[in-house]
């Protein structure tokens, strides 16, 4: 791919010389301009070889990609206009941040996996435009849906110094995280690495503990493995996954569901997260009208308040009924270190080679195909 010397300007196009896909650096994506129209991947790439921004107007030229999961640090992550600039001028202070060698790392992974180009939400995202950003935001769970791998970066997660220890993974603030939430269900394979970007491999018939992970957020083991699609778990149990969830902006403890609810609405930071959920109940009634109508009545609709305080009430629930579910299974368990209504269990019925695990009622668990929604399994390595 040809080269922005120094005295092109930040708004100069770029083709890839023997492709048919339009690709241009630094210039806005000619995307629809209903901001709550769904791409199925994303418009804007990482060129791992190059570590420049790449363009794809539309979804059917979008080749294969890696996607990053991690948490943001603050003021150390590179922004989309950063990211431009930091090609044409070789001493940009940006090039310092901890954020741009974490870009650096998940591009070198990707290629040494075979992948050509990777996506984050640090660079690849505009945030001076507005439709832009809203039509990614509510795009992101098929971002991470339609991609070839997810790397997550578990910064806080240094590489364990007993390898047999493999429960402390899920205690990396990554599992807590408002937007990780549909960047651990949507995609079908995951590496996790720690830290020192030092892949933390887990066997694939070596399950990642489900059952810890659904004690912590509520999510059930059956999803977690990919045996059970996302669709199939009601409303107001998949609007709990975020209730307890930490997010920077409170807003998006309800925009971090509208992936995982299938609808796209105007993001308004600022209204707060009461307001947030107020509006997506609306149109959540207006697409599941049955459900809703169970979840809250009639009356409840549009009350951001009573909304937020049945999904606290849901999901402490549905935690506490997980974690006492699997503390029968396994007698051993060591509660010492729990720390809140959904505490973390430091034993688990998966079989560490086999790769199966124990549900609460007996049966037994593994890797299985996500059904028709993806042609794959889930994998978690």
């Amino acid at each position: 791919m040809p080269v922005l010397s120094k005295s092109e300007s930040n708004h100069s196009s770029i083709s890839a010389p023997s492709s048919s896909a339009a690709r241009v650096i630094g210039i806005p994506l000619p995307a629809d301009s209903d901001p709550l129209h769904k791409r199925a991947r994303p418009g804007r790439l990482i060129d791992a070889h190059t570590l420049r921004l790449v363009q794809f107007p539309s979804d059917n030229l979008v080749p294969p990609y890696a996607i990053l999961s991690h948490r943001w640090l603050e003021g150390q992550e590179v922004s989309y206009w950063e990211m431009l600039q930091i090609f044409i001028d070789e001493m940009h202070p940006s090039r310092s941040k901890a954020g741009f060698q974490k870009i650096v790392n998940a591009c070198a992974q990707a290629l040494k996996d075979g992948h050509t180009f990777i996506w984050t939400d640090t660079c690849c995202i505009d945030d001076g435009d507005h439709a832009q950003k809203s039509q990614d935001i509510n795009s992101m769970y098929n971002y991470y849906s339609n991609a070839e791998v997810c790397y997550v970066f578990l910064s806080d997660f240094p590489w364990p110094r007993n390898p047999s220890q493999d429960i402390h993974i899920s205690e990396s603030v990554w599992f807590s995280r408002g937007w990780t939430l549909q960047e651990f269900v949507a995609p079908s394979r995951i590496k996790f690495f720690t830290a020192d970007w030092e892949h933390y491999r887990i066997d694939r018939y070596d399950l990642v503990p489900w059952g810890i992970i659904a004690s912590k957020t509520g999510i059930p083991t059956e999803v977690l493995a990919g045996e059970r699609r996302v669709e199939d778990i009601g409303i107001k149990e998949r609007m709990s996954w975020s209730i307890n969830r930490e997010t920077t902006k409170e807003e998006d403890q309800a925009y971090c569901l509208l992936g995982l609810l299938g609808v796209t609405m105007e993001l308004r930071y600022g209204e707060g997260a009461e307001s947030a959920f107020a509006h997506l109940s609306r149109l959540l009634y207006e697409q599941y009208p049955d459900q809703m109508v169970e979840f809250l009545g009639l009356g409840k609709v549009g009350d951001g308040k009573a909304i937020m305080n049945i999904l606290r009430d849901t999901n402490r629930t549905v935690c506490d009924t997980t974690r006492r579910e699997w503390m029968r299974i396994d007698k051993n368990l060591d509660m010492a270190r729990a720390e809140s209504h959904c505490q973390l269990n430091p034993s688990f019925g998966i079989h560490s080679r086999t790769g199966r695990g124990r549900r609460p009622n007996g049966s037994t668990f593994g890797r299985r195909r996500v059904g028709h929604l993806r042609e794959r399994e889930r994998v978690l390595f």
